[in-house]
C-alpha cells in the first residue's frame, strides 16, 4: 500500500460505532489437522507462510492514521514499523486439549478490541489439541473487510489444497509524489472539464480524478475533502435521473396496496433478545449438510439463503419457545447483500442488506419454509430499486462527522436506549460464501459447517465458512446446538407424505455428525448414532465404490430401535486417511483398522455388518480377531475356504483377461484413471437396478464360492469408458441428490484407495494359508436374488465352515442390496439382532 488511502464512509462507520460492548471485528475458527509425518514446528511454518504472502493482500501492513481533531475519516496508510510477531501468536489451550476448551477461550478472546495502532488483524495457532488437530482463530475489523472481502482475501492467502502454490514474490516500486505544479495543473484541467459538461451522465459515471495532497497536516485535509465535495457533487447531479426513478419505484411500491402486507411484515416486534449487552461473548458451531440444504432449496422452489433462515428461524423460535418469550408476531431478520461485483476482491465494505420475516410465528418447518421464501421473494422486490442509491450513499463524508458519530455510538451504547427503541431487525442472519500449504482443513469447517451467535443487538447469525462473531445473550452453544435438529424439521417435512405435506420430490440425506479417531496408524472418519449404552454395537462396513453414506437408512432405521450402530469409511475412502503403498490396504491392515476403532471407542465386542468387500472383511474379523467379535453378517457376499490357487489367476482363468479385478492388478493404474476421469457416469453405470431376468434365459447351475457366469461381462472400466446414461433402461436406486454425494466425495477422494483392496488379493491369499476359516460366532447371511455378480448361489455350502448361520434371501434386489431393499435389510437385522444378543 504505497500510498495514503482515504477510508469510505462505511468503511470508516464499523470504526465509529464501535465501543467495548459492541466490538466491530469479524472472526473465523478453523480446524486443520496435521499429516502423521509432520515433524516441523507448525506455529513457525504458518508465520513464515503468511509472512510470504503480505504482499497477495496489502490490508494486512496497514494501519489506521487519524485525521487531526477527527474532522474527516481516517486514512489506511503503511505500517513503517510492521512486526508480524505482534499479530500471529500461540494460543494457549488448558486441559482437556479439546474443541469445547477452544470454543470458550475464543469467545473470551473475540470480546477484546483490537489495537488500532496496528493493522486490525491476529492470528492465534492453538496447538496440543487431541488426534493432531491444530486451532486456528483469526479476527479483522470490519474496516478492513465484508464477507466477499473476506473471501477474496482468504482465497489469495490459503490454498485450495494441501499443496501450496507458487507465489510470486513482490516488486519493488519507487512511491512517486506530485509536485505542486502538476496539482494545480490537474486541477485547471479537472475546472474546465467540470464546466464543460457539468451534468453529463457519461461524466458523472466515469467521474473527474481531482487532484489530491496526500498529505495529513490540517490544511491538507480541508484542501482534499473540498476535492472530494467537487468529485462527489459531478457524480451526484449525473446520477440524479437513476435516483429519480429509484424514488419513483420506492413510492410506487409502497403505494402499492399488495405491498402494504410486505412492509407491515418488516416492522419488527420487541423480544428478550433485542436489549442491551455486555462485552462477553460465546462461541459455539455445529455441522449441517450443505447438500441436504440445497436440495430443501432446490425442491421447495427457493434458494440457499432461505434455508439457512428457516433454520435460524426454528432455532431462535425453539429458544425463545423454552423461555415463554416468543411474540406472537412473526420476528424478522437483516440479511446482508453483497454489491461486489465479480472479481472484486478490494480489501473494503461494499454491502447492502433488506429486512426479512423469518415466520417465527409458524410452528410447521414446511410451512415455515414456504412462508420465508415467499416472504424474502417480496424483500428482494422491495429493497432491488434501492440499490442503485447505494454507490451514491456509501461514502457520504462530512468534516466533523467522525467524532459526532462516535460521540452518539458511546451514548447509545451507555443509555440502554436499546431496551426502549424498537429493534429495526431481530436477528442478523448471513450466509456468506481453505487449506493451509501441507495440512488438511478437517471437515468441522468446511463448506458444510455453521457457526451461530446471538448478535448485535443480540441478533442471530449463520455462516458459511466464514464467520462473523458478535455479541451474546444468554447460553449460546444451547442454541447453536439445535441447529442440526431445526435442519432435520425443515427437511423431515419435505419427506411427510402422510401429512399431506409433501414438498415433492425430495430425498432426505440424513447422516449423524461425522467424528474422527485415530486407528491402526490412521485417522478413520466414521458416523455414529444410537444409545451409547447399547451392547453390542453394530459396525457397518461398506464395499466398493461406496462409503459409509451407503448405509445412511440402517444407521436411522438401527438407531431408532435403540441399537448403537457406527459407520466408518474405511482406509482409502471419504473422509478416512488414505495412504500411498499398496500394501497398506491387505487383510492385516483392514481388520486392524476396525479392532482400532473398537479401542478408540472403548468398545469389548461388537456385531460386523459387510456388504461387497465390506463383506469379505467382516467374515476376516472372527478368523483373526474372534476376541473382538460378537456376530456377523454377510450382505450378498459370502464366507468361502481358502481358495487352492491364487485368486487373480482364477478370476483369469475363468472371465479373461479384461474382468475388471484382473485390469485393477496393471501397476500403471489405468483403470484408476477411467474411473477417476468419468466420476459421475461411474455412479449412473454402477448404482442401478438390475434388469430382470427373462423366463426363457438358461438356468445357471450353481457354483458354491465363485460367484459370477462366466458369460458375464465384467469389463467394468471399459463399460464406463463408453457409457451413457441416456441409453440405460435400468432404473437408478439413487435419487440426484443422494448420487451427487458420492460423487462429490469420489471426485475428491479418487477410486485408487479403494482399488487398492483388490490389489492385496494375492497377497491375503498367501498371508492365509495358517488361517483357520471356520467361523464360530452367530452369523446371517443375506442374499440377493438378482445380484448378478455375487448370486444367491455363492451362499451355497456355507454352513460347512460357519457353525451358527441363519440364511435370508431378499427378493427382488440387485447387488446394492442395502440401498435398493433399505426397510427389507433393516428389518431383518433388527430382528436377528434382538433374537441372537436381546
Amino acid at each position: 500500500m504505497a500510498d495514503a488511502k482515504k477510508l469510505s464512509s462505511m468503511d470508516a462507520s464499523f470504526l465509529y460505532l464501535e465501543t467495548p460492548e459492541m466490538p466491530m471485528h469479524v472472526g473465523s475458527m478453523a480446524i486443520f489437522r496435521l499429516p502423521d509425518d509432520y515433524k516441523g514446528d507448525f506455529f513457525e511454518d504458518f508465520k513464515a507462510m503468511i509472512a510470504s504472502r503480505l504482499h497477495v493482500a496489502p490490508i494486512l501492513k496497514a494501519r489506521l492514521e487519524k485525521a487531526p481533531l477527527d474532522i474527516d475519516h481516517p486514512s489506511w496508510v503503511e505500517d513503517d514499523q510492521f512486526d508480524i510477531d505482534r499479530h500471529i501468536f500461540r494460543g494457549s489451550l488448558p486441559a482437556p486439549h479439546d474443541r469445547a476448551t477452544l470454543e470458550r477461550i475464543v469467545g473470551w478472546m473475540h470480546a477484546k478490541l483490537l489495537n488500532r495502532a496496528r493493522p486490525l488483524w491476529e492470528f492465534y495457532v492453538f496447538e496440543g489439541m487431541k488426534d493432531n488437530e491444530i486451532g486456528l482463530y483469526s479476527k479483522m475489523h470490519h474496516a478492513c473487510i465484508d464477507g466477499g472481502a473476506g473471501a477474496a482475501l482468504t482465497n489469495m492467502i490459503y490454498d485450495v489444497t494441501p499443496v501450496p502454490r507458487k507465489i510470486e514474490p513482490p516488486t519493488g516500486r519507487a512511491k512517486v509524489g506530485q509536485e505542486p505544479r502538476d496539482i494545480a495543473a490537474n486541477l485547471v484541467d479537472s475546472y474546465q472539464q467540470l464546466w464543460t459538461k457539468p451534468f453529463d451522465a457519461a461524466t458523472a459515471a466515469r467521474g473527474i480524478d481531482l487532484p489530491r495532497s496526500g498529505k495529513s497536516d490540517l490544511g491538507s485535509i480541508l484542501f482534499d475533502n473540498a476535492m472530494f465535495q467537487i468529485e462527489s457533487a459531478v457524480k451526484f447531479a449525473g446520477s440524479i435521473p437513476t435516483m429519480l426513478k429509484t424514488v419513483s419505484d420506492v413510492v410506487g411500491k409502497i403505494s402499492d396496496p399488495k405491498s402494504r402486507d410486505s412492509i407491515a411484515s418488516m416492522v419488527s416486534p420487541s423480544t428478550i433478545l433485542n436489549k442491551s449487552i455486555s462485552s462477553e461473548r460465546s462461541f459455539a458451531g455445529v455441522s449441517i449438510s450443505l447438500s441436504e440444504a440445497k436440495a430443501v432449496a432446490k425442491q421447495a422452489g427457493g434458494k440457499l439463503n432461505d434455508v439457512v433462515l428457516a433454520i435460524s428461524s426454528g432455532v431462535v423460535r425453539r429458544y425463545l419457545l423454552e423461555r415463554s418469550a416468543l411474540p406472537a408476531k412473526s420476528m424478522t431478520a437483516a440479511v446482508p447483500i453483497s454489491l461486489r461485483e465479480e472479481g472484486n476482491t478490494e480489501a473494503n465494505n461494499q454491502v447492502f442488506g433488506m429486512i426479512c420475516s423469518i415466520a417465527t410465528n409458524i410452528e410447521d418447518p414446511k410451512a415455515r419454509l414456504e412462508a420465508i421464501i415467499a416472504q424474502s421473494t417480496k424483500s428482494k422486490e422491495m429493497s432491488h430499486p434501492l440499490r442503485a442509491l447505494m454507490p451514491q450513499m456509501s461514502n457520504l463524508s462530512m468534516l466533523g462527522a467522525p467524532i459526532m458519530v462516535q460521540i452518539l455510538a458511546l451514548l447509545y451504547s451507555r443509555s440502554s436506549l436499546s431496551d426502549v427503541l424498537p429493534p429495526a431487525a431481530n436477528v442478523t442472519v448471513s450466509n456468506v460464501p481453505a487449506h493451509l500449504p501441507g495440512v488438511d482443513l478437517d471437515s468441522w469447517a468446511c463448506a458444510q459447517h455453521h457457526r451461530a451467535e446471538l448478535s448485535r443487538p443480540a441478533g442471530f447469525r449463520v455462516h458459511r465458512r466464514r464467520q462473523h462473531h458478535s455479541p451474546c445473550v444468554g447460553s449460546l452453544r444451547h442454541a447453536a446446538g439445535r441447529i442440526r435438529r431445526a435442519a432435520g424439521r425443515v427437511c423431515a417435512a419435505a419427506r411427510s407424505h402422510e401429512r399431506g405435506k409433501l414438498i415433492q420430490g425430495i430425498t432426505m440425506l440424513e447422516m449423524p455428525p461425522l467424528q474422527f479417531a485415530q486407528t491402526n496408524g490412521i485417522r478413520m472418519g466414521y458416523y455414529e448414532a444410537g444409545p451409547k449404552t447399547d451392547t453390542p454395537p453394530v459396525i457397518l462396513c461398506h464395499g466398493w465404490p461406496e462409503i459409509a453414506f451407503s448405509w445412511r437408512h440402517q444407521i436411522k432405521a438401527l438407531a431408532a430401535a435403540g441399537i448403537r450402530v457406527i459407520a466408518p469409511d474405511q482406509r482409502g475412502y471419504g473422509a478416512t486417511d488414505r495412504p500411498e503403498p499398496v500394501e497398506s490396504y491387505d487383510m492385516e491392515h483392514l481388520t486392524g483398522d476396525l479392532v482400532g476403532l473398537l479401542d478408540r471407542l472403548k468398545i469389548d465386542k461388537a456385531i460386523f455388518v459387510g456388504h461387497d468387500w465390506g463383506g469379505f472383511i467382516v467374515w476376516q474379523m472372527p478368523l483373526r480377531h474372534i476376541d473382538r467379535v460378537a456376530g456377523v453378517v454377510g450382505i450378498n457376499t459370502p464366507h468361502t475356504n481358502r481358495a487352492p490357487a491364487d485368486p487373480i489367476e482364477l478370476f483369469r482363468k475363468r472371465f479373461g483377461e479384461h474382468m475388471y479385478i484382473v485390469q485393477f492388478q496393471d501397476p500403471t493404474h489405468s483403470a484408476d484413471k477411467i474411473f477417476n476421469g468419468r466420476v459421475e457416469q461411474t455412479f449412473d453405470a454402477f448404482m442401478r437396478k438390475p434388469v430382470p431376468r427373462s423366463d426363457t434365459a438358461p438356468a445357471e447351475p450353481p457354483t458354491a464360492g465363485v460367484g459370477a457366469s462366466p458369460r458375464l461381462n465384467l469389463a467394468f472400466p471399459q463399460m464406463i469408458a463408453n457409457y451413457d446414461a441416456k441409453h440405460d433402461p435400468r432404473t437408478p436406486i439413487l435419487s440426484p441428490e443422494e448420487k451427487q454425494v458420492f460423487v462429490d466425495t469420489f471426485t475428491k477422494s479418487g477410486f485408487t484407495g479403494g482399488i487398492n483392496w483388490y490389489r492385496n488379493m494375492s497377497r491375503n491369499w498367501q498371508r492365509s494359508a495358517d488361517i483357520d476359516h471356520t467361523v464360530r460366532v452367530p452369523s446371517l447371511m443375506i442374499m440377493a436374488e438378482n445380484d448378478h455378480v455375487l448370486p444367491p448361489s455363492a451362499a451355497d455350502g456355507m454352513e460347512k465352515i460357519v457353525a451358527d448361520l441363519e440364511k435370508y434371501l431378499v427378493r427382488g434386489s440387485g447387488h446394492w442390496t442395502q440401498q435398493e431393499k433399505p426397510d427389507e435389510v433393516s428389518a431383518k437385522l433388527i430382528e436377528w439382532r434382538r433374537k441372537r444378543f436381546g
